[in-house]
This record gives structure tokens, sequence and C-alpha cells, in this order.
């Protein structure tokens, strides 16, 4: 690769962290990773349609890339866009390969009537993030964002999907509203995380029960405590609120990705003490340094470790 597309791929990488629309940045992220690794490219497909009821337009855009024993490497900043990008998703799934294949998959269906469909999840021994978001100025449009990999013979095959079309559950009202109207994040083993726009959250297994992590029952919602409105005054609360983040990190392991909850969980334990560790006498501040250290321990990334760092210091 020349100096020249070195820069302008370097730029494109650039703009994504800079970039305001929440659709942009996982598009630009793919869009920039095609662009700088094209050369890796062994098949292409774009097809463009007119939505049938709306006229508006559509695509489906497909890339094969083939990468030698560094593909995980190459992909790595690219995981980590697709990642961050969750929260601006209204649905988003991520498979592991090696999982056991229970059945469940994502299923994105595009065309002039949405007569196609795409099937992320059915082989087990690849790799899938698949991002859905809305477009905002045509709520009922969505765009799907998928990356797909997996590692055979010493090389690593990635399959990259853009696809714009109409939102199938737009106009559908059902008993399924609760998950539609709010960001969903949904798992390999059929759990669905339901996130409020009031900041707090839950999960749903296969029939529709509000479940914690290991399956049993609850009858409170988790908050990640970043809303504005969700005040705490007494350093009673803060215990409460501190013991309940405790019990997701150590439970998280359990049905649900750790990769994706920890950091969502860590992030909270720092906002928490940062603005509210003021509430707390001498010995709580001790008792919650010390949990913070051992859950650091546990933490599956130098992110999440450090998060759960900020959050100790915050109360020293």
């Amino acid at each position: 690769m020349t100096t020249i597309n070195k820069l302008l791929a370097t730029a494109a990488l650039t703009f994504i962290a800079l970039a305001v629309n929440a659709q942009e940045k996982s598009t630009k992220a793919l869009q920039a990773f095609l662009f700088e690794e094209r050369d890796k490219i062994v098949s292409s497909t774009t097809k463009n349609f007119k939505d049938k009821y709306t006229e508006r337009d559509g695509y489906f855009k497909f890339d094969e890339l083939t990468f030698g024993q560094n593909g995980n490497k190459k992909i790595a900043t690219l995981r980590e866009t697709l990642y961050f990008d969750r929260e601006n998703a209204y649905s988003y799934t991520v498979m592991n390969a090696g999982r056991d294949y229970d059945g469940n998959t994502s299923n994105v269906v595009w065309g002039a009537n949405n007569e196609n469909k795409v099937t992320f999840g059915s082989h087990n021994d690849r790799n899938y993030i698949v991002i859905l978001i809305r477009d905002k100025e045509n709520p009922e449009f969505r765009y799907c964002n998928a990356l797909v990999w997996y590692e055979n013979d010493k090389k690593t095959t990635v399959y990259v999907y853009q696809i714009y079309g109409r939102d199938p559950q737009a106009k559908n009202s059902s008993k399924n509203d609760e998950i539609r109207n709010n960001t969903t994040i949904r798992y390999s083993n059929g759990l669905i995380e339901v996130r409020k726009d009031d900041g707090s959250r839950y999960f749903i297994n296969g029939n529709d029960k509000v479940v914690t992590t290991n399956g049993n029952q609850i009858t409170t919602e988790v908050s990640n405590g970043d809303d504005s409105n969700d005040v705490i005054t007494t350093n009673d609360q803060f215990i409460r609120r501190f013991g309940t983040l405790r019990l997701a990190m150590l439970t998280v392991d359990n049905g649900v990705r750790q990769s994706i909850s920890q950091p969502t969980i860590a992030s909270s334990l720092k906002w928490l003490c940062e603005n509210y560790g003021k509430l707390l006498n001498a010995d709580e501040k001790a008792l919650c340094i010390k949990e913070l250290r051992e859950l650091r321990s546990t933490a599956i990334d130098s992110y999440t470790k450090g998060l759960l760092e900020l959050a100790a210091k915050a109360l020293q």
C-alpha cells in the first residue's frame, strides 16, 4: 500500500471517532476497512432497489475478504468500533465461534418488498457482529452493518454486509412492542437485554420472562447509573446501587457475554464513584475500594480494568 493510500485510510479511520451521526460510526468504519484492505477483497456484490411502498432507495452490499494468519489483527480496530457503536443500535447481536449451536439466528430482510433474507448465526464456527440502526430522518428505514469472520487452513475469511431498507417491524404492533420500542441486545443463547430510555435495563429469555443473567426471576432493574434524573442523595442509596452493580459484574459471565456487559457495568461504577463517592464515610469508601480492586482482578480486558481502577481512585 502506498504512503498516500495509508494516509487516506488513516484519515478515514480518524473521521470515525469524530462522526456524530449514530449510523456513520459503524458505516464509515466498514467503508474505511474495505478501502484500506481493498487488495484482500475476493468478491463483491452490490444490489440497489426502490422500496415498493415509499419508492425510497435501498441497497445491499456484500464483500468477502481473505487474510493470512494475521486476519484477526487486521479486523481488531473494526471490531472495537462496531462494539462501541452498540449504544446507538436498537438491536445488536454478537455470536462467537465455538459456541454450541442452539438454533438461535438473526435474520435481516431486504429488497423492494423485503423479499430477500440474510441469516446470521447459523454457523457455529464463525464470529458474528450485527448492528441494526434506525434512520433518524426516516424511522421506517434501518441500516444493517454486519461483520462475519472465521479462521480455516491458516487463513481468515471476512464477510462485510451493508444493508439499507425498510424495517419490517417499524409499523408492526404486537406483544413484542416492549422489545422493539427500546434498545435491545440479543445474545447467542437467546437472551435479550432490553435498555429503556430512562437508563434502566433488564433481560428477557425466550419465554418473554424477565430474568437475571443466571436465569432466575428478578423484581428489580439494574440501572446503568448515567441518567441525569437518577439522583442518589444518601450513602445507603450509594451502597445499594454499588452492590447491585457489583453483583451484575460477578454474574455477567452466566448467559450474557462478558465482552458486552463488563465494560458497561465498570463504566457505571466509575460514574457512581466519581459523582456520589463524597456521600460515603471513610469505612464505606475503604470497603468499596477493596471490592473494586477485587472486581478488577476478574475483568476480561485492560479497558474494563482501567475503568474499575479509576472508580477506586475516585474514592481515595
